[in-house]
């Protein structure tokens, strides 16, 4: 009976990376919002030795930066494949990662191949907003974070020098791919030891904290080469209202009746199993998952970014749900499982196909962007002002300019190249507003410096705005692309 039980857990686990790598597999570029920036600059780091036209406006600073997973990678990759194919590698181990990391954290303590159920279902978080937006770096941070804690918990008690040197590079890949992933490691260490003292599960040992702090030696190091500026951390504020919106975040995709159903679901069935008696909880744990919450609800809203509090709900939620074990699968139990397990198969298939569906906005406007010719400097509008939200489908169009650089040795003004957010920065400043940016006039004095203007759903004082001072060269539905004359004055 055990080894059949074994069994289905195993097949689950792999239904369950099936399920996780399908809509990377089902598009060439899976639409998160971000990902034509992120691909455009890491394109012109791997073309920059061969073309002029990156040289004269571009400077490569290589600097130790905790945020280079995808650009460490996909860049490692694209020498040897296409840029799309680098990247669906790279998500791909991403999100098989995070389904390890889940494991890791569920069964801490497990030496054999026990599979938790609970850690299969937090591997669908996964395909929350952070990651459909395409903070990429983050989820592939987290998902290391996720497998070195599971690490440091089995081997604490027995840590010899070669674990200690394999958790050290992998708290060293934490930090250079995300520093949010190895600040939110060091509270997971730093709370599990707190635990661990206060119920006197292990006794404070001037031994044991050394080595918990050799992990973090390359990254703090690697931290202090990179850190500058003044100590300025910007606008720090917080909006408890904002907090209670973004919540739900983690199980949020596309589709929210489909969200909503997979998150009643589990909840019903968790505590259904809970009141029979079924669950027990890993404490440690708990305390750690309930702590990241915790984090999230006291931390400012924003802080050096915007977002700093809501990296901690990710983490929050798969603690928690990796702290649950269920003690015994009876029949009504495995039913409902089941029923669960096709519910979030169901919304990896939902996703999978609203990527396609979006995969065809983003390639059709790829097409429109082929008028402009190679070599040229692009200013790009699109409306984010809170009066006229953007329909979910359109916003990965957001960005989707920026796949001149790929597809025609351009740039937009809004690709990321600034020092010490990447390794790619522009050689003179350069500044970018949307219509609907805080300085909503500001791209008035910005865009005459450019080639040509692409807008996308503008209003017609935009329009009007374009006009004198350059002509329309193409209009399809919602996208018009400009071509202004760069010797205008005012």
């Amino acid at each position: 009976m055990k080894v059949g039980l074994e069994m289905v857990r195993r097949i689950y686990l792999f239904a369950t990376v099936i399920a996780l790598i399908m809509p990377i597999l089902a598009v060439e570029m899976p639409p998160l919002t971000d990902l034509p920036n992120h691909l455009s600059r890491i394109y012109i780091l791997i073309n920059y030795e061969t073309i002029p036209f990156f040289q004269s406006h571009f400077d490569i600073v290589i600097q130790p930066i905790p945020n280079l997973a995808q650009d460490i990678i996909v860049g490692a990759l694209g020498q040897v494949f296409d840029i799309w194919t680098a990247n669906r590698i790279f998500l791909l181990i991403c999100v098989i990662l995070f389904a390890t990391g889940c494991q890791l954290v569920a069964n801490p303590n497990y030496e054999g191949s026990q599979i938790s159920l609970a850690g299969i279902h937090a591997s669908f978080l996964i395909y929350g907003w952070i990651f459909l937006y395409g903070l990429v770096n983050y989820c592939f941070g987290i998902s290391l974070f996720f497998i070195t804690y599971g690490l440091w918990r089995r081997w604490s008690s027995a840590l010899n020098v070669n674990r200690a040197l394999v958790l050290t590079l992998l708290a060293f890949g934490v930090y250079i791919s995300h520093l949010s992933a190895i600040a939110m490691m060091g509270i997971a260490v730093l709370l599990t030891r707190c635990y661990e003292f206060a119920t006197k599960e292990a006794k404070f040992s001037s031994p044991r904290i050394a080595i918990d702090l050799s992990m973090f030696i390359l990254p703090s190091v690697a931290f202090l080469a990179f850190v500058r500026g003044d100590g300025n951390v910007g606008v720090v504020s917080w909006d408890f209202l904002e907090k209670l919106l973004a919540l739900p975040g983690p199980f949020k995709s596309y589709d929210l009746w489909m969200d909503a159903l997979c998150v009643c679901s589990a909840v019903l069935i968790y505590s259904w199993c809970a009141f029979r008696g079924n669950l027990v909880f890993n404490n440690k744990t708990l305390f750690v998952g309930i702590s990241f919450l915790f984090v999230f609800l006291i931390a400012p809203l924003n802080f050096f970014t915007g977002d700093a509090d809501k990296r901690a709900l990710l983490p929050g939620f798969v603690f928690v749900l990796c702290s649950i074990n269920m003690r015994s699968l009876t029949r009504p139990v495995k039913i409902l499982v089941g029923l669960l397990f096709c519910l979030l198969i169901s919304r990896q298939a939902i996703i999978a196909h609203r990527w396609v569906q979006i995969s065809q906005m983003v390639d059709s406007e790829r097409e429109k962007l082929k008028i402009l010719p190679p070599n040229s400097k692009i200013y790009p509008l699109f409306n984010i002002d809170p009066a006229r939200p953007i329909p979910k489908l359109e916003r990965p169009l957001r960005y989707v300019v920026n796949l001149v650089a790929i597809d025609d040795h351009s740039f937009s003004a809004n690709l990321w190249a600034l020092e010490g957010e990447n390794l790619l920065r522009f050689k003179s400043p350069t500044e970018w507003a949307d219509i609907g940016h805080i300085e909503a006039g500001k791209w008035l004095e910005l865009y005459r410096d450019y080639d040509y203007v692409w807008s996308y759903d503008m209003p017609s004082v935009v329009d009007e705005e374009l006009e004198k001072s350059g002509h329309l060269v193409l209009g399809s539905g919602k996208t018009k692309i400009w071509k202004v004359n760069v010797y205008h004055t005012k």
